[in-house]
C-alpha cells in the first residue's frame, strides 16, 4: 500500500508500558485479541497525531520529526486518573468497555503536540482513509477509519486530549498522580482500534 494510516506518538518508558500491558493482560478473557495491550504489536502510547501520509514522504515526514526532537528535552509527565468512555451505558457487552489512563496536559506537552501539528500539515493526506492503509486491514472498523480523517480537524489544540489507552481494562487500586519521564517520540503503523502495532521509525527528544 503507498499509504499508511500512522500515528505520531510518544512511548512512555518501561514502567508506565509494564503497567498498561498487566492492567489489559488481567482482564485478558474479556479482551479481544487485537486490543490486549503487549509490548510488541500492541504497545501502551500517548498519541500526538493521527493522521494518513504516502509511504514516498516517510523520509521527508522522519526528518521533520528529528528536527522537532532537537527543540524538546524529555518531557516530566504524570498519568492523572483513570477515564471510563463507557461509564454512560452499563448494558455494553464488556469486551467493548473503553478505558484509558489520563495523562496531564502540560506546557511543554502542548508545546509537541503543536510543534507536530505544524510540520505535519504538509505531508497529511486529506483524501478518506481506507481499510487497506492500515495493518490487519480486515480487523478495522469504519469507526477507525473516521478517527483517521477527523482527528487533525477535530482532536487538536484546545481539543487534545492526552491519554494512554487501555482498552476494556478495570484498573483497580492505583493512587494518582502517576509520575514517569517520555523520551521516545515514534511514527508508527496503525492497526485495529487505531492501535500503534508497528514503529516506522523513532528517536528520542534530545535537547539539553
Amino acid at each position: 500500500m503507498d499509504k499508511l494510516a500512522v500515528d505520531i506518538v510518544l512511548i512512555p518508558p518501561g514502567e508506565i508500558i509494564k503497567l498498561a500491558v498487566d492492567i489489559s493482560r488481567a482482564c485478558s478473557e474479556s479482551v479481544d485479541d487485537d486490543y490486549a495491550l503487549n509490548t510488541k504489536n500492541c504497545f501502551p502510547h500517548l498519541t500526538l497525531l493521527l493522521g494518513k501520509v504516502s509511504r514516498d514522504s516517510l523520509p521527508d515526514v522522519e526528518k521533520i520529526l528529528e528536527d522537532i526532537t532537537k527543540e524538546f528535552p524529555p518531557l516530566d509527565l504524570e498519568l492523572s486518573s483513570i477515564n471510563d468512555l463507557t461509564k454512560n451505558n452499563p448494558a455494553i457487552d464488556r469486551k467493548k468497555e473503553r478505558r484509558e489512563f489520563l495523562v496531564t496536559k502540560t506546557d511543554e506537552l502542548i508545546k509537541l503536540h503543536k510543534a507536530v501539528l505544524v510540520g505535519m500539515e504538509p505531508f497529511l493526506i486529506t483524501e478518506p482513509a481506507t481499510h487497506e492503509m492500515f495493518i490487519d486491514p480486515m480487523g478495522v472498523s469504519n469507526k477507525a477509519l473516521g478517527w483517521v480523517d477527523t482527528f487533525a480537524k477535530k482532536t487538536v489544540l484546545e481539543n487534545f486530549r492526552p491519554h494512554i489507552s487501555l482498552g476494556p481494562a478495570r484498573p483497580e487500586g492505583l493512587t494518582f498522580p502517576i509520575k514517569f519521564t517520555a523520551s521516545r517520540l515514534a511514527l508508527c503503523h496503525l492497526g485495529p482500534h487505531c492501535t500503534c502495532r508497528k514503529v516506522l521509525w523513532e528517536t528520542k527528544l534530545s535537547k539539553l
